[in-house]
Formats: C-alpha cells, structure tokens, sequence
C-alpha cells in the first residue's frame, strides 16, 4: 500500500520547488525518488513530465506522460501536456494528435486548438494555422458568451422595430464580453500567434495590427511580451528599410515602398 502523505507531501513539495521557486533539478529530485519507493497515481508522472519539459528534455518529458497517459486517459490536459512536448521535440505529426485526443476529451478546451495552429506554423502550412487560430479565437468567445448570457432571459429584451416586434441585444452583453476578452490572456496569446502568421506570409500590416491588437487585450500585470517585442522589431525595421537601401547580413530584403505604404512584402535576397 502506498504511503498517501508521504506522495501528497512529496507532490507538494516538488510542485512549489519547480513551478514556484523555479528550482526544477531539485523538484525532479524529489519525484524521481518517490516513484522508486513508492506506489503513485498518474499526477506525479504529470508532475514529472512538466518539469523535464522545463528544462528541455523533451525526451523524457514525452517518457513520463505517456505514463501518466497510461495511467489515466480521461485527463484533457495530459494529453495537450504530451502534445506539447512532442511539438518541442519536433514530432508534429504526433503532437497534432495528442492535441486532438485532448480535444475529444474536452471540445472546450482551445489551448489544444491554439496550440494545433502553432503546430502546422511550424510545418509552414500557414492556412491550416490561421483556420486553428480562428478556431480558437471563436471558442474563447464562445466560452465567455456561455458565462454571461442565459439567452432567454439576461441579454436580450423585446423591442418595437419598423413596426415589428424584435429581440435586441443589452448593452452589457457587448461591455462584459469585452472585458472578460481583456482579462482573459489566452485570447491576447492567440490573437498574437495569428500576427506571426500574417509576418510569415508577408503581410507586415496585417501583422502590425494583430500585434497592437494583442497588446491592448494582454491583462495588465500578466507576463506577456511578445507581441510588444513584436512591434517594437516592426518599428525598428521600418526605421531601418524606409531610409535607404540596407540588405542585412541573414540575407532578407524587403520590398521598398513610400513610408506611408511601408512595406508588407518580404523577398530573399537573389544571388
């Protein structure tokens, strides 16, 4: 019989050691030992997964959640755990999959859409990414549409148009959707990834646009620098391509064009 309070203790402990104090060696320490002494469930092969994945070893990352997996494969966020590691390890194929078995779990859950999308990025099949990331973008809304409306009776009143009796839509439906969108920083990290995609493609404005529209929707205080990094590279280039002909050392040139139409065209540099 496994010795519950010593897991829980151990569990605990690792968990503040990796994911609180950031010390993952010390936390990996403490569950690779208890699984050599002790009968444990699959949170601690989860735990273990996790934190191999923290510090790049993917390898075993994908090791120990396949345990956990074994273990227990009702689990949505197991599997988008696998999924991820597989992504990193550079196994897309697979980790679309893993993403999917998450997503037969739980429909709901759009990490595993948004993280499809980044997957076929990193395949170049950008059209399949912007259709995941739309995806996601959708359901996000969808959610919150869920915990704020009842449909039948909080968001929508009777009204007398052109004659005709209509259901209109209550102001707080749009104010409280909008709020949550900017508190919630999936819909910020999704909306950035889709700016990724529109930079890849050539389309720099495009880009530009979704990358201040993920900065307004960031929640203040959350951790999230990219599409500010993001804008601030586009600004630097457009600085350095509008005033005169520079081709950089990685060889990429762009298209020149009057400022006001700076560029949304990259071009390889012809030998």
């Amino acid at each position: 019989m496994p010795n519950i309070d010593k897991v829980n203790k151990a569990k605990e402990e690792a968990h503040k050691l990796m994911f609180e104090d950031h010390k993952f060696v010390d936390g990996l320490a403490i569950l690779l030992e208890l699984i050599e002494t002790e009968e444990v469930d699959w949170n601690v092969y989860y735990l273990l997964g996790q934190g191999f994945r923290f510090i790049n070893d993917f390898e075993d990352s994908i090791k120990f959640l396949s345990k956990a997996v074994d273990l227990n494969s009702d689990e949505a966020p197991v599997f988008h755990a696998l999924g991820i590691a597989y992504q990193l390890n550079g196994d897309y194929s697979v980790a679309i999959d893993k993403f999917k078995k998450a997503l037969n779990l739980d429909p709901t859950y759009s990490l595993s859409i948004n993280s499809i999308g980044l997957t076929y990025r990193k395949m170049g099949q950008f059209d399949n990414a912007m259709r995941y990331y739309s995806k996601a973008q959708n359901l996000i809304i969808s959610n919150i549409h869920k915990q704020i409306c009842n449909p039948e009776s909080l968001c929508y009143k009777d009204e007398i148009i052109d004659g005709k009796k209509t259901m209109s839509v209550l102001p707080y439906y749009f104010i409280k959707t909008e709020e949550m969108l900017e508190s919630n920083p999936e819909y910020a990290i999704v909306t950035n990834n889709i700016g990724v995609c529109f930079y890849e493609l050539g389309d720099i404005e495009a880009a530009r646009e979704k990358y201040q529209e993920s900065v307004e929707m960031t929640p203040s205080g959350y951790n999230y620098p990219d599409p500010a990094n993001a804008l601030k590279d586009l600004d630097e280039l457009k600085e350095q391509y509008c005033s005169e002909e520079n081709v950089p050392d990685d060889g990429i040139n762009m298209t020149h064009r009057e400022p006001e139409k700076w560029p949304d065209v990259w071009e390889k540099k012809k030998d």
